[in-house]
């Protein structure tokens, strides 16, 4: 049987140092037990009352499994800490005051964070463990370090709220792009595009789901199956739908037009065809067809048959054809 872990129990997360990992083998449960309470409680004394308190082991055992964290470079001993080290973990908090407004840093890269300084922010802002575990429950996972730093990175200097940054996850997985290097390029093209509130994105990214949309429904009526759109191809897609506010029916009655006219695919061709019926007001299949029947010599614009050209078609039978899809019996 296969077990995975329910992130939707997690209230926040702390940093576990990866030079555990090698001694889980060799370390007793009560030694384990002893790093996970200390690490837990960053702020709490190392100290063998407290840990006897938090955990019911013997003093003694408690400084057995001391004693085996300080061997293995996990724990020192106060008189033996680098006065360094104490001098990094007591940095002035970097965060503005929670009254004052954060203004997003437009960058197009991210700020390097170590672990202890990860540790550190997450102490002194909350929304930082919300969003870490939010993060993991979108993502059915734990987080990576270098996932755990991006997110930290972009909340903590870069000042992008938590919401913006879930937000921009959640429409890299609904993508199936779930490597934060794309995640990443996401939100600096974002800032770059001066997108760097929640509805600014929410509406942006709204937009982009509704043009892959698009640009998909074209390349299945285009039947455009073993390539990639191109830019230009993207741009007058955008503005067939944007800007003419045409249906994926007119755009296809477009391409038929084309293939029947030219004998083959062309973007340009399809695109001059659609520029003409937007001009003229034309928005659904049906004026299309009748305005193209219209310029065959069937009927003039203005309803009136035009006695100088003969034509073989009845109008009365290929409006019941536009309107029921078969002709009449």
């Amino acid at each position: 049987m296969k077990y995975q872990i329910d992130y939707r129990t997690f209230a926040g997360i702390f940093a576990v140092p990866t030079q555990l990992r090698p001694l889980l083998r060799t370390c007793s449960g009560t030694a384990l037990k002893v790093l996970l309470c200390i690490l837990s409680a960053p702020n709490e004394p190392i100290t063998s009352s407290y840990l006897c308190a938090q955990l019911g082991f013997a003093p003694d055992d408690i400084e057995e499994s001391l004693e085996y964290w300080v061997k293995n470079g996990l724990l020192s001993k106060s008189g033996d800490f680098p006065q360094e080290s104490l001098e990094q973990l007591t940095v002035a908090p970097v965060s503005p005051p929670a009254a004052a407004p954060r203004k997003v840093r437009r960058i197009t890269t991210k700020k390097t964070l170590t672990v202890p300084e990860i540790a550190r922010l997450s102490q002194e802002d909350p929304n930082i463990s919300a969003l870490l575990s939010e993060a993991q429950n979108l993502l059915g996972r734990a987080l990576s370090s270098p996932e755990t730093e991006t997110l930290c990175s972009f909340y903590s200097y870069d000042h992008l709220s938590p919401e913006y940054l879930l937000l921009v996850l959640a429409y890299c997985i609904e993508r199936q792009k779930t490597s934060f290097r794309y995640l990443e390029k996401v939100v600096s093209t974002m800032l770059e595009k001066e997108i760097d509130t929640y509805e600014k994105a929410e509406a942006y990214l709204a937009r982009e789901a509704e043009h892959r949309t698009n640009e998909g429904a074209v390349r299945a009526a285009f039947g455009i199956h073993d390539r990639a759109l191109t830019a230009q191809e993207k741009k007058y897609i955008a503005a067939w739908f944007d800007e003419f506010h045409f249906d994926i029916s007119m755009v296809r009655l477009a391409y038929e037009r084309t293939i029947d006219n030219i004998g083959k695919l062309s973007f340009p061709y399809t695109n001059s065809i659609l520029v003409s019926w937007h001009s003229k007001g034309i928005t659904n299949t049906r004026e299309a067809s009748l305005e193209t029947m219209a310029q065959r010599g069937c009927e003039t614009p203005d309803g009136k048959k035009d006695k100088s050209t003969s034509s073989s078609i009845d109008m009365d039978e290929l409006e019941y054809y536009l309107n029921h899809g078969t002709k009449p019996q």
